[in-house]
């Protein structure tokens, strides 16, 4: 049986605190919902849970200027 890719484990859901954990709390809990109430990051509803996409919040940090050296 062939290995799986790491892609194939990675969640692409993340809980809003697993979200700030994955920004390495760059962005905060306020800043989150902010950014998901703006459409700037992409969320969904599971039950009564709110989901970051991991997509979304990858292309916004991206999206961010370079820090300078």
């Amino acid at each position: 049986m062939p290995p799986i890719a790491a892609e194939q484990t990675s969640p692409f859901a993340l809980s809003i605190a697993a979200a700030v954990q994955a920004t390495g709390n760059a962005v905060s809990r306020t800043r989150l919902f902010d950014l998901i109430r703006t459409g700037e990051v992409d969320a969904r509803k599971v039950g009564r849970r709110t989901v970051v996409l991991a997509d979304s919040l990858r292309a916004y940090v991206e999206r961010q200027p370079r820090a300078a050296a």
